[in-house]
């Protein structure tokens, strides 16, 4: 997937005083897996791919390629965890702003806030799939779909049109903080920037295994169609 871009001299306005520009060869590691960004990146120049670790084999996978005029690195700092592993896919050229700089100007300049809250990256869902799969084997495999989780993710935002503070219902599925609390319950530590992901409801599971267990039971007791034939008696036989 490839993330969409904003106005890029808009954002440079507003953070070129808390950067510097920097300059990065292909494959360089800005996030690690596992950790918060040190700062964020507004790309001027080349691309980053933002990478997610997919069970069952722990696989590394393009999540999502952010390109010119993109902000990244945001996410791990608002959310105060980590979730972000990005890596350049090619020579790119960025303004790196530190985490303690972009928290201050995202506290004073609504209009980054507001950006920061209009944005919907894969990399949330797939990582709200994650934490909930631990909890409820059904949501593995929704984790299996993810870029249909996704696509289905932003278009509940387009049908909702909500602030997070009180969206809209949408049919099949639940709202959720990142953390995986369910609208309307709030998360016990409120990070700085709150997002609701949609996700449908996964299958249920107990109900699947009757399904299962019924079509088992109908296959062992299918008629064969084949018409029965009885023999029939040579010579004569007395009837009594």
């Amino acid at each position: 997937m490839i993330a969409s871009s904003t106005n890029l001299p808009e954002l440079e306005a507003l953070l070129a005083g808390a950067g510097e520009f920097r300059r990065y060869g292909f494959g360089k590691e800005l996030v690690s897996p596992g950790e918060i960004a040190s700062g964020v990146w507004l790309i001027l120049k080349g691309r980053v791919r933002s990478l997610v670790q997919l069970p069952p084999k722990g696989d590394w996978r393009t999540a999502e390629s952010h390109e010119t005029g993109t902000l990244v690195g945001w996410l791990s700092l608002l959310h105060g965890r980590p979730m972000e592993h990005l890596r350049t896919a090619n020579l790119t050229e960025a303004l790196f702003v530190p985490a303690e700089a972009f928290i201050s100007v995202w506290h004073t300049e609504p209009d980054l806030a507001r950006w920061c809250a209009s944005q919907l990256p894969a990399v949330e869902v797939v990582d709200l799939l994650i934490q909930l799969s631990h909890a409820n084997p059904a949501r593995a495999s929704q984790l299996e779909e993810w870029k249909n989780m996704v696509t289905l993710n932003r278009i509940a935002h387009q049908e909702s049109s909500h602030g997070n503070g009180s969206p809209k219902h949408v049919e099949g599925g639940r709202w959720h903080w990142s953390d995986g609390t369910v609208w309307p319950e709030r998360p016990e530590a409120a990070p700085l920037i709150e997002r609701l992901i949609w996700l449908p409801d996964p299958p249920d599971s107990a109900l699947e295994s009757i399904n299962v267990e019924m079509d088992a039971l109908v296959n062992a007791r299918a008629v064969n169609p084949t018409v029965l034939s009885l023999p029939r008696a040579s010579g004569s036989r007395d009837i009594p």
